[in-house]
Formats: structure tokens, C-alpha cells, sequence
């Protein structure tokens, strides 16, 4: 599967989105002249799109879930290979959890938002340490960028 999916892979994604797209495609425009029939705030309930929705959920879920499966795989089958990126995750995970434990209390507007949302302190922590995890992945990124870019100059 794997050999296969080397070949030819690229080329069955793009078919199977191809005919993903022309099914959307043609059940808009079979219904698209009743849908434009439809008073405006009726046509939020239509239901001519759900198809394209309902297929661009179905193909992240997978890609997400084959990734997983194939990464899980390749730790398995080199695990010495495989330990940079096992410490990276690890390091990702102690940013979280250090994160979400230092998350302080709401307060001000932003409880007031909490309350109006029925967000619980540990849902509000769980934001926090998530949102911190993703601005210093983000800031970690942009230093190496700058760092092999400074790097290539001198090369």
C-alpha cells in the first residue's frame, strides 16, 4: 500500500477530488435556480451545500486520521529514527500542560465572556494553555526561519 501510494498517490487525490468537485458541482446546479427562488432568510436552511460540507469534513478526518496512522507507523518501525521528532512531541506536551497549570483565573470582560458561554475554569485554563502552546510554536518557527536564513547567508 505504502509503495503504491508512493506512485501513484498524488495522482488518486487529485481524481478523487476531481470527482468530489463535479458531484458538488452538479447537485448545485440542479438546484440552483430553486435556491435562488427561495426568500433570503430561507435559504440559510437549504441544504443544496451540504455535500461539499459533508465531504470536506470526511476528507480532513481521513487525511488526519492516515497521517496519525503513518507516522504511528514510522515511529514503530525506526524508533531510533524516530526520536527527535518523540522528544519534539514530548517538549510540545510539557508547553501545554506547563501552560494550562499557570493559566491564570478570568477576570474583567474576558469572565464576563467566560460566564456568557458557559466556559468552566478548566475549559478556560485548557484555552489558555493551548492558545500559549500555539504562539510559542509560533514564535519558536519564526526564530528558525530567521536562524537558517542568517545560516544560508554566511554558507
Amino acid at each position: 500500500m505504502y509503495n503504491f501510494l508512493i506512485k501513484h498517490g498524488q495522482a488518486v487525490a487529485f481524481g478523487l477530488g476531481l470527482l468530489l468537485i463535479l458531484i458538488f458541482f452538479g447537485n448545485v446546479m440542479n438546484g440552483l435556480e430553486e435556491f435562488s427562488l427561495l426568500p433570503q432568510e430561507q435559504q440559510k436552511t437549504s441544504d443544496i451545500f451540504n455535500f461539499g460540507l459533508y465531504a470536506a469534513i470526511v476528507l480532513t478526518v481521513l487525511c488526519a486520521g492516515v497521517a496519525i496512522l503513518f507516522g504511528i507507523y514510522h515511529v514503530v518501525d525506526n524508533p531510533k529514527g524516530s526520536l527527535k521528532g518523540i522528544i519534539g512531541v514530548g517538549l510540545l506536551v510539557a508547553i501545554f500542560f506547563v501552560s494550562r497549570t499557570m493559566a491564570a483565573p478570568d477576570a474583567g470582560s474576558l469572565a464576563e465572556t467566560a460566564r456568557e458561554f458557559n466556559v468552566t475554569p478548566e475549559q478556560s485554563a485548557t484555552i489558555s494553555g493551548a492558545l500559549t502552546t500555539a504562539l510559542v510554536m509560533a514564535g519558536l518557527a519564526a526564530v528558525a526561519v530567521v536562524l537558517s536564513e542568517v545560516r544560508n547567508f554566511f554558507k
